[in-house]
């Protein structure tokens, strides 16, 4: 935090940005949601993080997690749509499947069905495999096969940080 005050009073735009999503990675590692989004609402200017494509699609991502995880799932698909647009296209596939497969379980808890093409995407096919099983068993409205689903996958689940959120759509 020190740093991060310490860079806005120096009026340092790109450490700003930097640190500011490095304090929301911390919280969100630790569960601690309430603390990033005051963070994020007291941010006084978000043009520090759009100065830089790469920073600002990962506070997009932040703050679609922190909005997902709060049940505002329409601001967390707003969010994480965006992210998506302004991550880099020709490169950091992990971040863009990581959003891929938050923005998918934002979709479905939102009553929207994500689009087939989605998951045949080049070099995201396998890494959404499980997401894609998730979404065809509520295309169906099969709620045995979609259990079955979670419980095969669930350590996937898990490792991606979903489980929760998924855990939500049954109940």
């Amino acid at each position: 935090m020190a740093t991060y005050r310490t860079s806005v009073l120096r009026h340092d735009r790109v450490t700003v940005a930097t640190v500011l999503n490095l304090l929301l990675r911390n919280y969100l590692a630790d569960n601690l949601y309430e603390q990033a989004d005051n963070l994020v609402s007291n941010i006084a200017e978000t043009r520090d993080i759009a100065l830089s494509s790469n920073q600002h699609a990962r506070f997009l991502y932040y703050t679609g997690r922190i909005k997902a995880i709060q049940l505002e799932y329409t601001d967390a698909g707003r969010h994480l749509s965006e992210a998506l647009r302004k991550a880099p296209q020709t490169s950091a596939l992990g971040f863009r499947k990581t959003i891929q497969k938050l923005l998918c379980i934002v979709q479905l808890l939102m009553g929207e069905i994500p689009e087939i093409s989605v998951f045949s995407q080049a070099g995201m096919k396998s890494a959404l495999a499980p997401y894609f099983q998730l979404t065809s068993a509520v295309r169906i409205g099969d709620l045995v096969t979609f259990q079955e689903v979670v419980k095969t996958y669930r350590s996937v689940f898990v490792a991606d940080k979903n489980y929760t959120l998924i855990h939500r759509y049954v109940y």
